[in-house]
């Protein structure tokens, strides 16, 4: 089973000028569980709206996109959000990060809006993106 089935999306913005440009124009996209998929491409071209459309951060003007069989098009904003937070792993561009918090409790928060907090667990992804000798520092 796919975990990302894409189908028939698009997502316009209007220009300055008023006009209505396609940012994204997706017929058919599927990809299976573990598979690795490496977006590229010039500033501008899509790339953050895409991902953002898959998280639910952005709807689609049209289409369907299913998240492990749920059609994250179909849901309300906070239903949104609460299955991205159980269900999407997601490092914005900025780094969004709390000032008055450290590295681990920055971590520790954004546990609170999913599954629930896990300090080992928390301290586990800290290492495994490097950043296991900094988890009492502050960004």
């Amino acid at each position: 089973m796919a975990v990302l089935e894409i189908t028939d999306v698009k997502k316009t913005y209007r220009s300055p000028t008023g006009e209505r440009q396609t940012i994204i124009d997706i017929p058919k996209f599927a990809m299976e569980e573990k598979a690795h998929v490496a977006l590229e491409g010039r500033s501008g071209s899509g790339k953050t709206t895409f991902l953002n459309l898959i998280a639910g951060i952005l709807k689609a003007d049209t289409g369907q996109l299913l998240v492990e069989g749920t059609d994250i098009q179909s849901l309300s904003e906070p239903s949104r959000d609460l299955f991205r937070a159980k269900t999407i792993g997601y490092v914005h561009q900025t780094f969004n990060l709390l000032q008055g918090y450290t590295a681990l409790e920055n971590v520790e928060l954004g546990m609170m809006f999913g599954r629930g907090l896990d300090k080992e667990y928390a301290v586990d992804l800290l290492g495994r993106v490097g950043l296991g000798d900094r988890i009492h520092y502050y960004p």
